[in-house]
């Protein structure tokens, strides 16, 4: 069992550094780098990652996991969301992300590019870390209590001078963020980025993802918080998923 959740640890970190090679991920685990070898070469063998054509001695991921994507219903859940997004950006004239959740990150499934000069450029297929994301916090705030329990006992990290870390705040965030309907990150990740995120919710109320919109932390002062939350919130719960 253990062989298996460091191979599924390491596969997550591929997709998230890649290309990455045997001694950042042994680091960023803190296992023995022959452990972690044995995860990749497994994981190799089973057609999850391949060595990188231009450094051999890092690896990459390869297209199983969008085979596995596509299965699991993502390009289903971007087609839904697509004219969501359209709308939410005509509105605000602003990059829209979807994104969903991958273990303790969050990862952008699609996006929309605004037209102003000066915008945000994160590519489709990057992870960052759940509690210090709008999309994050959107997602978690509809998320059974033991599986938040479980991230905030795996630690809280510290990017900016705005990452929330103490675990009673956290919770009391996720709490207003229930209330008011949308999530906020003014900064929490990378000081210069913000953004506000509402969750795509089932019929039973599960997080099935969450869409945003992604400024440039000059063109979203916090009074502008106010006015933009409840339209990304309302837009967002127009979309009906299963």
């Amino acid at each position: 069992m253990k062989s298996v959740t460091t191979s599924l640890t390491v596969l997550e970190l591929v997709a998230s550094l890649q290309p990455v090679g045997v001694s950042e991920l042994a680091r960023e685990i803190s296992q023995p780098k022959s452990t972690v070898q044995r995860a990749l070469e497994t994981l190799a063998a089973t057609g999850w990652i391949e060595r990188d054509e231009v450094n051999p001695q890092a690896w990459i991921t390869t297209g199983k996991l969008l085979t596995l994507a596509v299965r699991g219903g993502a390009l289903d859940l971007r087609e839904q969301a697509a004219p969501v997004m359209r709308e939410l950006m005509k509105l605000t004239q602003e990059n829209v992300h979807l994104s969903i959740r991958s273990g303790n990150s969050i990862s952008i499934i699609d996006k929309l590019e605004c037209e102003q000069v000066v915008r945000l450029f994160d590519p489709i297929g990057e992870f960052f870390p759940i509690h210090a994301t709008s999309t994050g916090k959107a997602i978690l705030a509809w998320t059974d209590e033991a599986e938040v329990d479980a991230i905030i006992e795996a630690g809280l990290q510290n990017f900016t001078d705005g990452t929330l870390t103490d675990p009673q705040q956290f919770r009391k965030e996720l709490a207003m963020i229930r209330e008011q309907g949308f999530a906020v990150n003014l900064g929490e990740w990378r000081s210069e980025v913000r953004g506000i995120a509402a969750p795509i919710l089932t019929a039973r109320g599960r997080p099935r993802g969450a869409i945003s919109i992604a400024v440039p932390a000059h063109r979203l002062p916090e009074e502008s918080v106010t006015a933009l939350g409840p339209i990304v919130a309302s837009v967002v719960s127009t979309l009906k998923v299963n």
